[in-house]
Order: C-alpha cells, then structure tokens, then sequence
C-alpha cells in the first residue's frame, strides 16, 4: 500500500537526494527503518556530424560528459528510486522519464520528472548553502525519499552541447566545441575549456573550472573558482571569487567578496559594493586597467620594480598611496583654506618610470595602491 505523503514530500519527491550527493545513499536514514531503493537504467543513442548540435537537460543528480572519436552521441542514465517501501520507490521511479527528440540539425534528450521542484529558498544576503534550504525546506524523516538521475554523456570532440541543470551537478573533464551550460541549485566542475565560445551560467551553485580559452561566466549567489583564462567577461553577484590567472579581464563585480592573484594584460572592471576585493600586484607586462567602483574598497598593490601611469578620480572617497615612489603631473584635492569639503579629487601621475596605464574612477569607498 502506498503511503501518503504531505506538501512537503511532495515537493522534496525528485529533489532530496541532489542535496546529499556526495554521501553514501542511505547516509541520513533512521536507525531501524532502511529505505527501499528500485533502479532503471536507459541508453539512447544518436549518430551525428559535425552540422549537428546537442541540449540536454537534468534535474535531481548529475551529468558527466566524456569525449570519444565516434560520430555518435551516447547517453547512460542511471535512475534510482528510494522510498519507505517498493510501492513508493516505484511510484518515484515511475513519475521519471527520459525523453529525446531530433529536429533539424538538434539532438535533444531530457529528464522529464512528474512532480514539481522543491520552492527556491529567499534571496540570502550571502552565498547560499544547501544546509538552509534542507533546514528550511524538508521534513527530517523525508530527507532521504526520492529519486536520483545520473547521467554518463559521451559525444564527439566537434559537437556543440548546450546544457541545462536543476538540482544537478556537471561534470566537464575537457571541452573544445562550443559550450552553453545553464546550472540552477547545483555544481559545475570542469578541466580545460579549450573552445573559443563558452557561455557559462550558475546560480546558487558553485563553479570550478581549471583553465578556460575565452568565454563569458555569469556567476550569482554562487562560489566562483577558476584557475586560468586568456579571455574572460565575468559578471558576478552576491558571491565569492577567486580568480588565478588572467590574460584579459572585462568584469561586472557586485556584493562579493575575493581576489585576483595575476592579471597578464588588461583588466576592464564595474565594482560595486565590494568588500576589500584585492587585485593582483601591477606587473611590468600590464598593459591598461580600467576601472570604475562604488561603495568598494579595492587594493592595488606593486610588485618590485614596477612602473605605471595613473590617472585617479575620487569622489567622497580616499586614496591611499605610497609617498615615496609617486611622482605627481597633477594633483587636485581642493582649497582647504575656503573651509570646505571638496567631494572630488584628481590625481595624475606615475608610479616609477611610469609605463602601462591605470585609470580609476572611485566613488564612496578607499583606494590603495601600493598597500
């Protein structure tokens, strides 16, 4: 007989295991009362060239894609249904479907799950935890009930792929064709994105990726990693940062917290309201930085030896520099005497001999350079 379940339950049906995946299947469940676990496996198979492209989309447990010379798309999916009884595991297991479609040039295949995700938590202050919505969302004796999908994606080296993931991870070991990924409530883990069209989405997630050629990361309440990038458009709200080493850098940076460690080229950069984010010491083979921030407070420090033009503008904000090592063209703070707060000040000058460009626009926040 098949047991009721309430809203919350319901809601969690297809969600509950995403939010323990790195544990044991059973790692939560009550002394005394196992869960019963019922499995289906599908393969679907496509021949492809290299005029076609593919969409997958998971929710509830994670995609791995692999990469092999065949023109042909193979997908192994593994669903697991857990329940207080085989009834239920079933009943989860049955409300499932893996769909898949060919239009044109398109390849799509689909997890189809017949009861609806579990709410999205409130906008946090911070970056977002599992941990708050399992506390806010689940019933403590629901935690484990559910079902998982597990895909093994292998597909030719050429084929574009864009993908899609609710309450899943994805996992990318490497990447040459041009990559979508659009990831809601859950991990992207990825290794050489060698591609020159990457275009990467997470929210409430977090991404860590070891080098990328070029593309585009739009990252929101989420923890970025990324270790390497030639080019790179970064847009990033309400998380935390850590970048390594970028060529060239055009970022949107807002509500987060983090750092820059080596910058080869060029940065273009909007801050706002960010907290002690550091940049990486200006180096002899820097060539422009431009920048522009609100509400933020940035440091700018200077390895040994190193030499730049500047250009600062600050309005009801302080700069900060070193005394010694900067040589003035010009210099407006205002005329103290008239008993006035002047709100905006200019600097231009050169750090050293002077050599790659900086220009800085800070309004409300502090300004370091060379601290």
């Amino acid at each position: 007989m098949k047991r009721p379940f309430n809203r919350y339950g319901r809601a969690l049906v297809c969600g509950v295991y995403f939010i323990s995946t790195a544990l044991p299947l059973h790692a939560a469940e009550p002394a005394g009362q196992p869960l019963t676990d019922r499995k289906r496996m599908v393969t679907k198979t496509f021949s492809v060239t290299s005029q076609d492209r593919l969409y997958v989309y998971n929710q509830f447990g994670e995609v791995r894609v692999n990469l092999w010379e065949r023109n042909e798309v193979r997908a192994e999916v593994t669903i697991i249904g857990s329940g207080e009884d085989e009834d239920e595991a079933q009943n989860f297991l049955d409300k499932v479907e893996i769909r898949d479609s060919r239009a044109g040039n398109q390849v799509r295949i689909e997890t189809v799950c017949g009861y609806k995700a579990p709410p999205a938590p409130p906008t946090p202050p911070s970056v977002w935890a599992w941990s708050d919505w399992k506390g806010k969302r689940a019933e403590p004796a629901a935690v484990q009930r559910g079902v998982r999908i597990s895909y093994v994606l292998t597909v030719p080296r050429y084929l574009p792929l864009e993908m899609k993931a609710h309450f899943s991870n994805t996992i990318i070991a490497s990447f040459s064709a041009p990559l979508i990924i659009n990831s809601r409530y859950g991990n992207l883990s990825a290794g050489r994105l060698m591609g020159t069209t990457n275009d990467i989405r997470v929210q409430h997630g977090q991404a860590n990726i070891k080098s990328m050629e070029k593309g585009r990361l739009d990252i929101e309440y989420s923890k970025l990693l990324l270790e390497k990038a030639e080019e790179l458009q970064l847009e990033n709200k309400h998380g935390e940062l850590r970048l390594g080493e970028i060529s060239n850098l055009i970022g949107d940076l807002s509500y987060c917290t983090g750092s820059l460690e080596t910058l080869k080229e060029s940065a273009q950069l909007r801050l706002q309201y960010m907290n002690n984010f550091r940049l990486p010491s200006f180096s002899k083979t820097l060539k422009n930085v431009d920048i522009r921030s609100k509400c933020s407070d940035i440091r700018l420090p200077l390895a040994e030896g190193a030499s730049m033009d500047f250009d600062v503008t600050v309005n009801f904000a302080e700069f900060r520099y070193p005394e010694q090592n900067v040589q003035f063209d010009e210099k407006n703070e205002g005329d103290s005497e008239k008993g006035k707060i002047q709100s905006r000040k200019t600097y231009k000058g050169r750090v050293g001999k002077g050599g790659g460009n900086v220009r800085i626009v800070c309004n409300y926040g502090t300004l370091r350079i060379g601290e």
